[in-house]
């Protein structure tokens, strides 16, 4: 058997050695309107290596542009992470010669010659071998298989898509790690949410919705959201 990796046995803060994948695809629209062209959304998901916290994004295709900007918007949510493991998709390829390039035009100027000590570290697996991302390939199998089950053929609008994604991330980082003491009486258990927030993450209440019925009103619209988001609760809990 091999070493542990080195990632959980260092304390360090949340996301700070990462792990992407995509999942996907899911069917879009960008508004309620009628002739308004279905498309692809995409799910990027990261994974915290040390924490097993995830954080999911909603990309509208799987270009390295598009994917700098997603990892842009994680670092801006969650902060700088030192190292990130990838496979060997384009479009992580791309962005990762992209970040080597611009490592390489700052290092060359004296303005900034601490430029290294806020690059991340990109690593990429070796090809044909997915089995080495295990970690994050675990969290795309949670997320991926529950959403085509409680989607289905639904399609979404963008934001209601984002608001189902970000529910889920809850629901993922809401699974218990351990427990929080040894007293057989304390039934309080360790999650993910706990490294982000200092506490479980819960949701806004809201009333268990009905299960909506195949021709939807603009005023139903949210209580589908809501019927998507218990529905993987449910599916997820068992």
């Amino acid at each position: 058997m091999g070493d542990l990796p080195r990632p959980p046995l260092v304390g360090t803060k949340v996301f700070t050695h990462v792990g992407v994948d995509f999942a996907g695809p899911f069917l879009v629209k960008a508004a309620l309107l009628r002739r308004i062209q279905t498309t692809k959304g995409y799910l990027c998901i990261f994974v915290c290596m040390a924490t097993r916290a995830v954080h999911l994004e909603l990309v509208s295709d799987l270009s390295a542009t598009l994917f700098l900007a997603d990892l842009n918007r994680f670092v801006s949510r969650r902060g700088r992470c030192t190292d990130l493991y990838s496979d060997c998709g384009t479009n992580f390829v791309g962005a990762k010669n992209y970040m080597d390039y611009v490592k390489r035009l700052f290092s060359s100027s004296k303005l900034t010659a601490g430029i290294s000590n806020v690059h991340i570290q990109w690593h990429l697996n070796p090809p044909t071998a997915p089995h080495i991302g295990g970690l994050w390939e675990a969290a795309v199998k949670s997320a991926k298989t529950l959403l085509h089950r409680t989607i289905q053929e639904q399609v979404l609008t963008y934001e209601e898509l984002n608001t189902v994604f970000h529910r889920i991330e809850a629901i993922l980082n809401s699974r218990p790690l351990g427990a929080m003491s040894s007293d057989p009486n304390d039934l309080q258990t360790l999650t993910a949410g706990h490294f982000l927030t200092v506490e479980p993450l819960v949701t806004v209440p809201v009333p268990d919705p009905l299960h909506p019925g195949p021709r939807l009103t603009l005023q139903q619209r949210w209580t589908l959201v809501q019927h998507l988001q218990k529905h993987f609760w449910h599916r997820w809990s068992k």
